[in-house]
């Protein structure tokens, strides 16, 4: 490959694409964050001071989750190079959160009881804002904590009304693992 655009292009297609449910998202972090930094970039040349530069930028665009995807994503594109003898070495190897400067920390705000009961309220009120169905489907994921996928996607043959049950089969879950 002689740009590192053409060598996440190989990754992808060869890794993501028909590993991933939702490829989409990977592609996005590479279009949008990672290749218009390093995509002109022969791999060879890539250094761990373009692959740092990188999270930065997206650190200070305000989005350190993105960041920490792009990292990985880096560091995974450039093994699959020098795994295949394309690369002498991965520079991304060494460089993780502490390395790249910053810290992804994980949300732990819950609505109060309290917050959720004004939540309904308000959308109640608001419906012609809101609009009753997504007043419903807000309602659904708070109160049955699935994806928003699961629910969107869900098909009427998994519901059986006469148990009150929902059967979200494997190939539907992120996880991979039905449940009901």
């Amino acid at each position: 490959p002689s740009s590192f655009t053409e060598l996440s292009e190989h990754w992808y297609r060869k890794k993501i694409e028909p590993n991933m449910k939702y490829p989409g998202k990977v592609q996005g972090v590479l279009d949008n964050w990672i290749n218009p930094k390093l995509g002109k970039l022969h791999p060879e040349d890539i250094t761990p001071a373009h692959v740092v530069d990188c999270i930065e930028s997206i650190i200070d665009a305000g989005a350190p989750t993105v960041a920490n995807d792009a990292r990985r994503h880096i560091r995974k594109i450039l093994q699959f190079g020098s795994i295949r003898g394309w690369l002498s070495s991965n520079v991304a190897a060494d460089i993780d959160q502490d390395a790249a400067g910053y810290q992804e920390h994980h949300r732990k705000r819950t609505l109060s009881l309290s917050e959720t009961k004004t939540l309904f309220k308000v959308m109640a009120k608001e419906r012609d804002w809101f609009g009753r169905d997504n007043e419903l489907a807000v309602r659904l994921l708070l109160m049955l904590g699935i994806r928003k996928t699961e629910l969107t996607a869900a098909r009427w043959s998994e519901i059986d009304f006469d148990e009150a049950t929902w059967s979200i089969p494997p190939e539907r879950s992120k996880t991979r693992e039905g449940f009901t």
